[in-house]
């Protein structure tokens, strides 16, 4: 793996001069402008995306990034090792001065069995991530953790079904204890359930993943769980798809109180995505006021589109239905993902602010019609969107899987994978990092060291 240098971006990535950029941008962006004043979607105002993985082979995919302590940052991604045969590695690096440098590329885990997406978390100052890999060939699938020490990480299984299904494990922190949430089945083909366990934080064995929530349709499955905990630092908040068929998927969102022995207590289901009959992949991030931002993507017969809906903590309710975020349907190839990923974040400082990214392109834009990743905000709740702007920057490359998170000044980090070259049936990735302000960029914050 290579050392990210200035000198090892991509040509087009470069800036000539990044104080002219910056004074130029702030012209254009001295006050952020909802999507019905804008003309077009112009470029976000962040600095130049840059190659993180630096991948020998090219193949890294999935990425996920964590906010930490001030300053810190945690990206994982998963990989193949030089020399090909294995089916994926899982790599981490982290920085200390909010993405201005990079440690050095580090292992999580050497393995040979395939590698489902991760997911990371920041407890009391450590790094925690989970996956889930399939043995190949046996075809079960094991869910693990990994946390990093002083000079190494350290992996533990999670005990559970003999599954074979793809899944994306999430943690999340709530009631004292770490949580862990998964879709899996109980034995090989079958639909996939929701699984839950946890442990006390100063704890490293996990005890058996459990069943709380049991598919409700025959031939289809509950799957994508997202989980946050929620601001009484009690509460769990979950979304999922919950595929009835290959055209009939809901998003669902339930909440479980953290009991003083550990269990959960399980609300009954609510339907986010009310009127719509495909609806995929959610996620869910939640505020220090006690409201949920949920977005999910949404595929209609003209493209695709990001569904937003957020649960007001005053009104006690979800403000339904949801809305979409932008009225221009994305379009996708269809080369994985065939549908949308959106990601959401959220910021609270002096006002509220949400941020969402996804990848796509438009029907105008010229070929080759390559995806790049989006980002649109809100100030008020979800009334208003912020016109688009694009984040990857790469209109003759693939740029999907978007991941953001916020840091402590309200900077928006958004990684992602980039298709950056196809042979045949083969294709080649690579992991792309920028940061930005979330919405708009003030010149006074500009003259003191843009982005």
């Amino acid at each position: 793996m290579r050392p990210l240098t200035e000198g090892s971006l991509p040509t087009r990535r470069r800036t000539a001069c990044k104080w002219t950029a910056a004074l130029a941008l702030a012209g254009l962006m001295l006050v952020a402008t909802s999507a019905a004043a804008d003309t077009g979607w112009s470029d976000w105002p962040s600095r130049p995306p840059a190659n993180l993985s630096n991948s020998d082979i090219d193949q890294a995919r999935r990425p996920a990034i964590v906010a930490g302590p001030p300053g810190r940052l945690l990206v994982v991604w998963r990989d193949q090792p030089l020399g090909g045969g294995e089916d994926g590695w899982l790599y981490a690096r982290t920085t200390q001065d909010d993405g201005e440098t990079w440690s050095q590329t580090e292992t999580i885990t050497i393995t040979t069995d395939e590698i489902f997406p991760p997911d990371g978390l920041s407890v009391e100052g450590q790094f925690l991530v989970t996956w889930a890999q399939r043995a190949v060939p046996g075809d079960r699938v094991v869910v693990y953790e990994a946390r990093k020490g002083a000079d190494r990480w350290t992996i533990h299984p999670i005990p559970g079904p003999n599954s074979d299904a793809p899944t994306r494990p999430h943690l999340t922190v709530a009631g004292g204890r770490l949580h862990l949430i998964f879709s899996a089945n109980r034995s090989p083909g079958a639909p996939t359930d929701l699984f839950h366990t946890s442990r006390p934080l100063t704890a490293t064995e996990w005890p058996t993943a459990t069943v709380f929530f049991t598919h409700t349709a025959f031939l289809g499955g509950s799957q994508f769980p997202a989980v946050v905990a929620g601001s009484d630092g009690a509460t769990l908040h979950l979304v999922w798809e919950e595929k009835q068929s290959a055209v009939e998927r809901t998003i669902l969102y339930m909440s479980g109180t953290v009991t003083a022995s550990g269990t959960v207590i399980w609300s009954p289901p609510v339907t986010l995505s009310e009127g719509i009959t495909l609806s995929v992949n959610p996620a869910i991030a939640a505020g220090a006021t006690g409201d949920l931002h949920v977005v999910w993507g949404e595929n209609a017969d003209q493209g695709q589109y990001v569904r937003y809906v957020r649960y007001d903590a005053t009104e006690g309710r979800w403000l339904l239905p949801s809305v979409r975020v932008s009225d221009v349907p994305m379009l996708l190839n269809q080369i994985d993902p065939a549908d949308l990923t959106p990601h959401v974040a959220v910021f609270e400082g002096s006002q509220t602010q949400v941020c969402i990214t996804w990848h796509g392109f438009r029907e105008s834009d010229p070929p080759p019609g390559a995806e790049e990743v989006w980002v649109s905000c809100s100030t008020d709740g979800g009334k208003t969107w912020s016109t688009p702007r694009n984040v990857s920057r790469s209109p003759d490359a693939v740029s999907i899987m978007p991941w953001t998170t916020f840091d402590d000044q309200g900077r928006l980090h958004v990684v992602w994978e980039e298709r950056i070259r196809s042979e045949e049936t083969d294709t080649y990735y690579e992991i792309f990092y920028t940061r930005g302000f979330n919405r708009s960029v003030f010149l006074p914050l500009v003259l003191r060291g843009w982005p």
